[in-house]
């Protein structure tokens, strides 16, 4: 009898793994699918982009003079497809590929901070380092370097080190003072407006050419941008990008607190210095080309946890298609409104992002986020008897505990919970 109780037992407990591991699957596929789906309308609307103010030519137009113009096709000079090509290929084209970097590397900057600092509304704009960055490309220019000719790697190199000042006052400070997330983003305000008060002294005592540069590069522009900024831009972008992919798994770990993540083998301070120096490059890349760029990386980690939940390995790169979909329609509608090109695209990005901060302000106990664990929402962990028989991932209003399945997660698996 006790032998048949024991079988019994251990029957039921390989069910209910079993079961955990093909809800597991059903739920990583369903993420995968949406994410490919993602990335199909990112294309879509990066192709529709290009036909935007660009004398009436239609997507397949468009693409038949790239591909001209690869395969070295000339006209004559003052012609329309001679209009069409320079507009085309020295405007469109690249402005859509830099707006498609832009958009991948804040939102891959503001997913990975918020799960360092367990903080829903951390992102590069919100403590600090867009305003730092901004503040190098101000002291930049007025020694001299030019924004829009030449001097692209010094400008790079110079936003990337003023960007660097918040992320290193937050090593610093945070754990001599052992201060909370919420105090974290406080003190990232608190040194924005440090920043910004610097950055106006310096523009009361400018001449109005280049009082005008700092201006449109304060506001966030991608008037600018040529296949001369491009590459380099690409190499500081791609590089903390791919840096901050590859911990994934340790930002997941991180996500549980610092003795939780010390004890699977993870250091929380390392992790964080070199995470923070990851997204320093990405935020001095993109401020040092279009200028400070704000609401990206703080709201479409948001709405990819709502819909994936919050593993970073399906977090991140859907929260980079999601972000390029959203500054890829801002560009359509700036260029939409303006022929000149003289409405900046960090105008329209604040009023899409500021009312959804300022909803993430108000409910930020309700959901996803609570005592500084990641949680997920619309999908579930429900267990009977012991806690362990598995229900399944549809339910809406059950709540998945991050807890029990990172370890599985950074381990590469599913395993036994012992």
């Amino acid at each position: 009898m006790a032998d048949d109780s024991v079988e019994s037992a251990v029957d039921k407990y390989l069910e209910s793994e079993a079961a955990l591991a093909a809800g597991y699957i059903s739920a990583a596929r369903r993420k995968l699918l949406i994410i490919i789906l993602m990335a199909i309308a990112t294309v879509a609307i990066a192709l529709f982009s290009l036909t935007v103010n660009n004398c009436g030519l239609n997507v397949i137009e468009v693409l038949d003079l790239i591909f001209a113009h690869l395969g070295g096709a000339t006209y004559d000079i003052y012609t329309p497809e001679w209009f069409n090509d320079v507009y085309i290929w020295g405007n469109s084209l690249p402005r859509m590929l830099f707006t498609v970097l832009a958009a991948v590397g804040l939102a891959v900057a503001g997913a990975s901070m918020q799960s360092m600092m367990n903080n829903p509304l951390a992102d590069p704009y919100t403590v600090g380092v867009s305003s730092g960055a901004c503040l190098g490309l101000a002291v930049a220019v007025v020694v001299g370097l030019s924004v829009s000719y030449g001097d692209t790697v010094a400008i790079l190199m110079v936003s990337f080190l003023f960007s660097l000042l918040p992320l290193a006052a937050i090593v610093i400070f945070a754990p001599k003072t052992r201060a909370s997330p919420s105090t974290l983003i406080l003190a990232g305000v608190a040194l924005s407006y440090l920043f910004n008060s610097f950055n106006t002294l310096i523009l009361a005592t400018v001449e109005s050419e280049t009082l005008s540069k700092i201006y449109i590069w304060q506001t966030g522009t991608l008037g600018s941008i040529s296949w001369e900024n491009l590459p380099i831009a690409f190499i500081f972008i791609l590089a903390g990008s791919l840096v901050i992919l590859y911990l994934a798994r340790q930002l997941n770990l991180l996500s549980l607190g610092d003795a939780s993540a010390s004890s699977l083998g993870v250091d929380p301070d390392n992790l964080r210095i070199i995470c923070l120096v990851a997204i320093a490059f990405i935020v001095g890349a993109i401020v040092g080309c279009a200028g400070v760029i704000g609401f990206v990386g703080l709201v479409t980690p948001h709405i990819v946890r709502m819909l994936l939940g919050s593993d970073n390995r399906y977090v991140i790169p859907a929260s980079a298609l999601l972000a390029t979909i959203m500054m890829l329609m801002a560009d359509i509608v700036c260029r939409a409104l303006s022929e000149y090109d003289n409405i900046p695209i960090g105008a329209i990005l604040s009023l899409i992002g500021a009312p959804i901060f300022l909803y993430l302000i108000m409910r930020r106990h309700s959901y996803v986020w609570r005592r500084g664990r990641c949680l997920r929402l619309q999908a579930a962990q429900a267990f009977t008897d012991s806690g362990r028989r598995y229900r399944g991932f549809g339910g809406h209003r059950a709540v998945f505990d991050f807890r029990y399945f990172v370890p599985h997660i950074a381990a590469g698996g599913l395993g036994s919970r012992h």
